[in-house]
């Protein structure tokens, strides 16, 4: 599974939130559908829509976990901005 992302900050007087937008694809570049996201920290969770994009905003120090059937699991740390 191919995992495209691109980061967008968002500061505020308390805290800093990162916004994931990307798009999940398997090995021949294809998109894949309904991909689960999760965040390990947070508890919250997204899924790919029909093109395989995504949007999803965290806080730093955070992990993404992206599964989908018949695709073996990824597990993407998000650093510290």
């Amino acid at each position: 599974m191919i995992f495209t992302v691109a980061g967008l900050h968002t500061l505020s007087a308390q805290e800093v939130l990162v916004q994931w937008t990307g798009v999940v694809r398997n090995d021949l570049l294809q998109p894949i559908p309904f991909a689960y996201i999760y965040l390990q920290k947070d508890h919250r969770s997204t899924m790919t829509n029909q093109q395989g994009m995504f949007t999803i905003t965290t806080y730093p120090l955070d992990t993404l976990f992206v599964s989908s059937l018949g695709h073996k699991p990824v597990k993407i740390p998000i650093e510290n901005i």
